[in-house]
């Protein structure tokens, strides 16, 4: 229309393209050999309309003077780029002066077509019958016609801007579904990327894919799955450029993948109750619980799983962005990931998708409280471990998600360890990862395919150059390469246990802060077991995914033996795991020397602990930590102590070591620092150390002093003051009106806090008057003894 006939060249290539359209098959977007070969355009010339030659430019019937400017420019463009396509047809070498000719000719369509859009009556003017023709052509017939000659030139920043145009344009299913296998082919290259953002084809796709709306506001045909398959798997590859991500995201991308998907799953809901079946008495079964995802076919080729993995591909690319939770947020997007495990929980691909989006998504704070409120979606990840503990990629980021549920809520710690079955499942994969051997078994294998795909983006994503570059590797590779790619395979595996045991152990730590779990999870002998082994194994190697797991371990080490209970299966592995901790006090990192110190804080209420303790100088690594500068060491330290000195026959390794000394220097940097609960702590040590009957057994001599003279003028000075201050605040606050403000409520915590503290050293200054000093042969005729203490309580691990 408005142009010369196609040349033969190109009309032979049309009518190449028409027969090889039905061997192109259906095609699936995540494997590149899947996809029809050859370097066509995807075009099949018998989708387009059909457009007499002697139907002339200017034919269009027109509605009224904007209808009939507007059609004279379309015209007069159309035009233009026939005449553009002919010469770049004649011509044997690119002519950049005509390919620029008909680039700013789509560009001009493009524009007129948005134009027409944004009016009521837009949609009639591209559906305006050709006056003067036995063939009836529309404008919107004409545009696709004369843009599917620009598949000639095989271009792709044309080929981009032609597709763009025909997204805009098009109705018909055809146009439609050869414009997204355009796109894709031309997606698989990352040189592309930046003329789907130039050409807003990206726009453009999500429109077709969100509501199935065309850009003139006119329903279109219905589209089949395999079709949005291709519109989906464009986004997801175009999707891995940063800059893209952020253009989606401004677009609306996350709710508009999130309603389909949604759609979808509620299509499904009406066909399986229609499906239904019925009991014996005709009537239908309950459908109020979700489908069985046994029931339902999990091969790849299901188209739509497939679609599913495109979306959700399309959505872990842009869930990175920072901005792009409060979109998934406010699309309810948690309700719609629940259904899709429920649907496809066998798909691991699919699963994987939805796993590493919603692991992300735990991260911002908003997602996490919709997670915490839908337990349904609590369920369906539990039911998505207990089909896939051997996919490592799968289980790390689930447990991850799990574990940031459960850092600070005591009701998830419940529903997801005892009414979900948690504490179960995750002891049970503790010791399936801990003690898993390197066999060459055929889930391992999936499990090591499944993290060898997600560890090469751009093989997953169905880029070409990642595929090319992997097969290559594999026809290359020989007998000594293949021992070697063995022996990494082998690193790699052992490097994402550690990784899934990271996220498990953690896990199980936070559980066993709930004072119901915790007892429950102490008793299971595996769990002693597996968390004493991987402590013995991991400590002391110098990765860091090691050195975090030995942090977790000890964690949930400190957690578990916080119970006093009958068949405390952590406690009754006392003889053997204090040993692998004692390192962790000298180390450099303070975080392994807080977490030392608080499972030495609950293994030694135990004497056969404290007797270990001072054998292996432990006493001396504790006293040593009493200078350290964090205060998270001091205070662990102080409670390791404070049982420790209620053990007579230890004292004087105290006393040697200058632990005595240094805890009234501690004593006095506490106090004034303002740090009342160490300086509690202090005392209460300090009160241990003093009411601590010693005696030198028969006929022996009096065991030595534990106070220097300056030691015992020191404490008593800083004690004397201390007494003074405390008392007159804790009296301040008393006098004082009482009021309902938060300030008043504080304020009335912090006298009671320091009413107790005066109370404490009170009772120290009298207890050190009996104390001998120095050299002086008076025993402590003191009748009270220290009692043993454990730390608080558990506490929730490091992440």
């Amino acid at each position: 229309v408005g142009g010369s006939k196609p040349t033969a060249a190109y009309q032979a290539q049309l009518d190449r393209h028409a027969q090889g359209e039905e061997e192109a098959g259906r095609a699936s977007c995540h494997r590149d050999d899947h996809f029809p070969p050859g370097e066509d355009s995807g075009l099949a010339m018998e989708d387009m309309p059909e457009c007499q030659d002697d139907v002339l430019a200017g034919s269009f019937l027109v509605q009224d003077e904007a209808h009939e400017a507007w059609c004279a420019e379309v015209e007069e463009t159309i035009d233009g780029m026939a005449h553009s396509l002919a010469a770049l047809a004649k011509s044997h070498a690119p002519d950049q002066r005509h390919t620029a000719d008909v680039a700013e000719a789509l560009d001009r369509l493009r524009s007129l077509v948005a134009a027409a859009s944004e009016r009521r009556e837009g949609a009639r003017w591209l559906s305006c019958a050709a006056a003067g023709s036995m063939t009836a052509v529309t404008p919107r017939e004409a545009v696709l016609h004369q843009v599917f000659r620009v598949m000639d030139c095989g271009q792709p920043a044309l080929l981009i801007k032609a597709c763009t145009v025909t997204l805009h344009v098009a109705q018909d299913a055809g146009p439609l579904r050869n414009a997204f296998k355009a796109l894709f082919k031309l997606s698989k290259d990352a040189r592309n990327d930046a003329a789907f953002r130039r050409e807003r084809a990206l726009a453009a796709l999500l429109r077709a894919l969100g509501d199935g709306q065309g850009g003139d506001a006119q329903p279109r045909d219905a589209l089949s799955t395999e079709a949005l398959v291709y519109a989906a798997g464009t986004l997801k590859n175009a999707s891995t450029d940063p800059a893209n991500q952020r253009v989606l995201i401004e677009e609306g991308a996350v709710p508009a993948l999130i309603k389909m998907l949604s759609k979808r799953c509620a299509r499904d809901d009406e066909r399986a109750t229609v499906a239904r079946p019925t009991s014996a008495s005709g009537r239908p079964r309950s459908a109020t619980s979700r489908p069985s995802s046994a029931a339902r076919p999990a091969s790849g080729g299901d188209e739509a799983a497939q679609l599913a993995v495109q979306l959700t591909g399309t959505l872990r690319n842009i869930a990175v962005m920072s901005n792009a939770a409060t979109q998934f947020a406010e699309s309810r997007a948690i309700p719609v990931f629940a259904s899709l495990i429920g649907r496809f929980v066998r798909h691991s691909e699919l699963m994987l998708n939805v796993a590493r989006i919603v692991a992300k998504l735990s991260s911002d704070s908003t997602n996490l409280r919709h997670m915490s409120k839908d337990e349904e979606f609590v369920r369906q990840l539990m039911e998505l471990l207990r089909v896939h503990p051997d996919h490592s990629s799968l289980v790390l980021r689930v447990t991850f998600l799990l574990g940031n549920l459960t850092v600070n809520n005591n009701r998830n710690r419940l529903t997801i360890g005892q009414k979900f079955g948690g504490a179960d499942l995750f002891v049970a994969l503790i010791g399936r990862y801990t003690w898993k051997r390197p066999s060459s078994s055929a889930s391992s294998t999936s499990a090591r395919s499944d993290s060898n795909a997600e560890a090469s983006q751009s093989q997953s994503l169905g880029r070409e150059d990642g595929a090319a570059e992997s097969a290559g590797a594999a026809e290359t590779s020989t007998k000594g390469k293949t021992k070697s790619s063995d022996k990494s395979r082998s690193k790699a595996d052992s490097e994402s246990d550690a990784q899934v045991l990271v996220k498990l152990v953690r896990l199980v730590a936070n559980l066993a802060i709930h004072p119901q779990l915790g007892p429950e999870i102490s008793r299971m002998g595996s769990c002693a077991s597996a968390l004493r082994d991987l402590l013995q194994k991991h400590s002391g190697q110098g990765s860091a995914d090691s050195a975090e797991l030995v942090l977790n371990v000890v964690s949930a080490i400190t957690n578990l033996s916080f119970y006093e209970v009958e068949d405390n299966a952590v406690l009754g592995l006392r003889a053997s795991t204090p040993r692998f901790l004692t390192p962790l006090l000298l180390s450099d990192n303070p975080e392994a020397q807080v977490e030392a110190a608080r499972a030495f804080g609950n293994f030694s209420r135990h004497p056969e602990v404290r007797d270990y303790m001072a054998n292996a100088r432990v006493v001396e690594a504790l006293c040593l930590l009493l200078d350290h500068s964090n205060r998270d060491v001091l205070y662990s330290v102080c409670g390791v102590l404070m049982n420790f000195t209620s053990d007579q026959a230890h004292l004087c390794l105290l006393a040697e070591a200058d632990g005595v000394s240094m805890l009234i220097d501690l004593l006095g940097r506490a106090l004034l620092e303002g740090d009342l609960p160490l300086g509690t702590l202090v005392c209460k040590t300090l009160c241990n150390l003093c009411s601590t009957p010693r005696q030198g057994g028969e006929g022996a001599d009096a065991p030595p002093p534990l106070f220097t003279g300056p030691d015992m003028h020191e404490l008593t000075q800083t004690l004397t003051r201390a007494i003074s201050h405390y008392q007159a605040k804790a009296s301040e606050v008393s006098g004082a009106r009482a009021t309902k403000e938060p300030e008043h409520a504080a304020r009335v915590e912090e006298a009671m806090e320091a009413s107790e503290f005066a109370d404490l050293a009170s009772r120290l200054c009298s207890a050190i008057q009996n104390v001998p000093v120095c050299n002086d042969d008076e025993q402590d005729d003191s009748d009270g003894a220290g009692d043993l203490e454990p730390l608080e309580g558990p506490v929730r691990p490091n992440v």
